[in-house]
């Protein structure tokens, strides 16, 4: 148990002794600090920190009894602490209640979802009653909520007091990863055969850190899935595809569709959720108040956005003509987007070289640039489409006093196979539901 959270401001709180006690615990001098503690429970009986101390140790030595003492002193303090859950929950696993710890351990995590060590106690119970998969999860969740915000990414970023059972657990975690993208490939191989799925199966080892496959171009950092073998440029020079001749047939719809829905602003939403004017750092740098990146979607994560499709339906017709990446609840993500005065997007890599970025310049009366690190800046022209792959270092720049406005989208590599885009959906999907 810990005594992060924020606690009333009680007279304990000012009692220089508690500082004393806590550095002799974390001395590991046990029995000093044990005995300051209860000094202090006598002076406060209320002190908070004590009784969560004193509950501690006491579950150390095996003593449920005299924990849950100081834990049903402390509901009547701080109920709904999310340190007294845990501590509730932690005398569930003691007694081996382990269906009910696992209900309150579920509860827990629903009403603090980026509590990561309780993700990963539930994950040990779960294992415990045989729920092998749900345990995987539960372990996905741990770790993809503490990497979020900046933990367990190194040794040095994992909490000293859960080392241990934190690199157990991530271990684990990569056993079952392991064996799910295995038995995968297998299936795989089975339908389309191990030849056509060689450079797949590249895709997974690297994944996994089992081989030192690693782009050519050390610019290109793909975020999730670096597939090999794919022609490695930032503008890549490709065959003319059949949809260039229908969007220049049909240019002048889609552009006036477009400056129809700028009209109308509830049709618009911040790409990245923030407010006007408000920088993101690292991410996004807005030069006035009103610069920002927004964006009418038609798909967003795999979902068909209907009603945009119903006002714009030459947009939605083009779009229904491209080979648009197809991965259901991840892809395709397409979009009218804005990219308002002084706005810059700030240099950064996508997530997987398997899918290209389209975009299709349908506004923009001053220059404005899409910059990759160590390349001449590309400048847009309206009506002619730049397809690239953003997992190399890129930055997209309108520095005037104009809208910049364009379709964007996502299509499949044109180097992979059916096979292979077959393989990448399918992986792509058990990636998500480990994180169900």
């Amino acid at each position: 148990m810990t005594t992060s959270a924020p606690r009333p401001t009680a007279a304990w709180q000012s009692d220089p002794r508690i500082p004393q006690a806590q550095a002799l615990l974390a001395d590991s001098q046990v029995l000093s600090a044990e005995t300051l503690f209860r000094a202090i429970l006598k002076d406060h009986p209320e002190c908070v920190p004590a009784l969560f101390a004193i509950a501690d140790l006491a579950l150390e030595r095996d003593n449920v009894e005299l924990a849950e003492l100081q834990l049903k002193k402390l509901q009547k303090i701080i109920p709904g602490d999310p340190d007294l859950l845990m501590g509730l929950i932690e005398l569930r696993l003691f007694r081996g209640e382990l269906a009910i710890a696992e209900q309150e351990l579920e509860s827990f995590v629903t009403t603090f979802p980026n509590a990561a060590i309780a993700w990963l106690r539930l994950a040990a119970v779960r294992e415990q009653l045989g729920k092998d998969e749900a345990a995987m999860r539960a372990r996905g969740q741990a770790i993809s909520r503490a990497q979020a915000h900046g933990r367990w990414k190194s040794l040095a970023s994992i909490e000293p007091q859960f080392q241990d059972e934190i690199i157990g657990h991530m271990e684990r975690f990569r056993e079952q990863q392991r064996d799910l993208f295995l038995t995968l490939l297998k299936g795989l191989e089975d339908r389309f055969g191990k030849e056509a799925l060689v450079r797949f199966e590249q895709a997974i080892a690297k994944y996994l850190n089992e081989t030192p496959v690693v782009p050519s171009d050390p610019r290109q950092k793909p975020s999730f899935l670096f597939f090999p073998d794919l022609t490695q440029k930032p503008i890549p020079k490709l065959k003319k595809a059949k949809w260039i001749k229908t969007l220049t047939d049909q240019l002048g719809d889609i552009q006036a569709e477009a400056n129809a829905l700028l009209q109308d602003a509830s049709a618009w939403t911040s790409f990245l959720g923030n407010a006007p004017g408000q920088s993101i750092p690292g991410v996004l740098r807005c030069d006035s108040e009103d610069s920002s990146w927004d964006a009418a979607f038609f798909f967003r994560r795999g979902e068909r956005i209907n009603a945009l499709h119903d006002r714009c339906p030459k947009i939605s017709a083009f779009l229904a003509s491209l080979p648009l990446c197809q991965i259901p609840g991840q892809a395709p993500e397409a979009c009218l987007s804005l990219l308002r005065p002084k706005t810059t997007i700030l240099p950064h890599h996508g997530v997987t070289n398997t899918r290209l970025v389209v975009q299709i310049p349908l506004a923009a009366s001053a220059p404005s640039t899409l910059s990759f690190t160590g390349e001449t800046a590309h400048e847009w022209q309206v009506g002619t489409p730049t397809i690239y792959d953003d997992t190399f270092e890129h930055a997209e720049i309108n520095d005037s006093e104009d809208l910049k406005l364009s379709l964007m989208l996502d299509i499949w590599h044109p180097d992979l196979s059916d096979a292979e885009k077959t393989a990448i959906t399918e992986f792509v999907q058990a990636s998500q539901s480990i994180l169900k």
